[in-house]
């Protein structure tokens, strides 16, 4: 069986993958509107009614829009999860189906934390990263098959934009270098570009010290619920009640968890999972980070994530953007012309075991945003966390 005879056996079948993934994701959705989650949900319902706070400007817009259509603000929330997998689904899937060899991304499509994360762990999906999910996809896509005209038109739209991203969720800085990177994969260094470049990124840092002096108390949290509904329930918990809680807090909240629940080695495990899937495309990730720039760059997200690991819980997330962004990464340096291996062929037999092991590491392990605890540490064996 040849090389291309099996890559357009996966371009036939990949679209019925990615509108299954994403019909489930929308079932999952709803469910999460229905119920009020105060984690998936209520992360994007802080808004300012409480006086300026981190993360409030995409809740205050919705709070508005609400009002105006006289509507919850929380169904809202379901408009803005379809539009923002919608777009990483589409724009992942022009990006597949244009790589003239899709074989090697095979483990990557069906691996638990590409498409599939928020559909093993519901709770870590539907986050505020979703809208770094859609924005990556489009400006990967625009630099892969659009002009350069039109690549740094989006790009700095992009970086205009970010600012108001920050303030949405100030964790969200992290990951603009990402952006940057793509950018620099495409485009030759001027000193238009880099002056450009550097004052919309200056804004962000401007809008990231902003957020950060403003972390929100239980005052704040109170009047944020409060403007949810009459009597603040149940709005008052999850991701906006965390606005109470303090640095300190946090620290020896992320310190207990690594003290009694083995979160170091378990994260190590499964950031290993996830690199075996980068393997057949091991070329084309290390064609992206020889540039110095670009490993700078990463460099600096990579010690951003560190940081913020001393503060959150949710390492599992924090991995999986990364490995989203990098998955992007490689569609945009994946090559578009034909090539030798398109020519040669595997048995039956090697299809077969192929098939069995993608099979196999889709099913048996999933990446948990938010690792172990004592009700399920007995399933952290073999592939580390088997979902039963």
């Amino acid at each position: 069986m040849t090389i291309h005879a099996i890559d357009s056996w996966i371009k036939r079948i990949l679209p019925v993958f990615l509108l299954t993934a994403f019909f489930v994701t929308a079932f999952n959705a709803v469910e999460h509107i229905q119920i009020k989650n105060v984690w998936t949900v209520g992360d994007w319902l802080i808004n300012y009614q409480g006086g300026f706070v981190r993360r409030g400007l995409f809740g205050e817009a919705l709070l508005w829009l609400g009002n105006v259509l006289s509507i919850h603000p929380s169904y809202l929330v379901l408009g803005v999860y379809l539009l923002c997998y919608g777009m990483f689904f589409w724009f992942s899937y022009l990006l597949l189906i244009g790589q003239k060899n899709i074989l090697p991304f095979v483990f990557l499509i069906v691996s638990p934390f590409i498409f599939l994360f928020q559909i093993h762990d519901a709770q870590g999906g539907f986050r505020k990263e979703i809208i770094i999910f859609a924005l990556l996809a489009w400006l990967v896509y625009v630099a892969k098959t659009k002009s350069l005209r039109k690549l740094e038109f989006t790009f700095y739209f992009i970086l205009a934009l970010y600012p108001l991203i920050i303030l949405t969720h100030e964790m969200l800085a992290i990951w603009l270098p990402y952006f940057v990177i793509v950018f620099l994969l495409r485009a030759k260094i001027t000193l238009q570009r880099t002056m450009i470049t550097a004052f919309l990124i200056a804004i962000s840092l401007v809008a990231f010290w902003v957020s950060f002096q403003n972390p929100g108390d239980m005052l704040t949290a109170v009047k944020i619920a409060l403007a949810l509904s009459p009597d603040g329930s149940p709005w008052l918990g999850g991701a906006i009640r965390a606005l109470a809680r303090d640095m300190e807090y946090a620290q020896q909240s992320v310190a207990e968890r690594i003290a009694e629940n083995n979160y170091i080695s378990f994260y190590l495990g499964t950031i290993f999972l996830v690199f075996l899937a980068f393997i057949p495309v091991r070329a084309l990730v290390l064609q992206i980070f020889k540039n110095p720039l670009v490993l700078i760059l990463f460099g600096i997200s990579v010690g951003g994530t560190l940081l913020l690991a001393m503060l959150a819980h949710d390492w599992g997330r924090f991995i999986y953007i990364h490995a989203v962004s990098i998955f992007l990464l490689v569609l945009l340096v994946g090559g578009s012309v034909e090539n030798n291996t398109k020519k040669a062929g595997l048995s039956k037999l090697r299809v077969a075991i192929l098939a069995g092991m993608a099979l196999a590491y889709a099913v048996v392990w999933y990446l948990p945003h938010y690792g172990l605890d004592s009700n399920n540490i007995s399933k952290s064996y073999l592939l580390y966390q088997i979902p039963f």
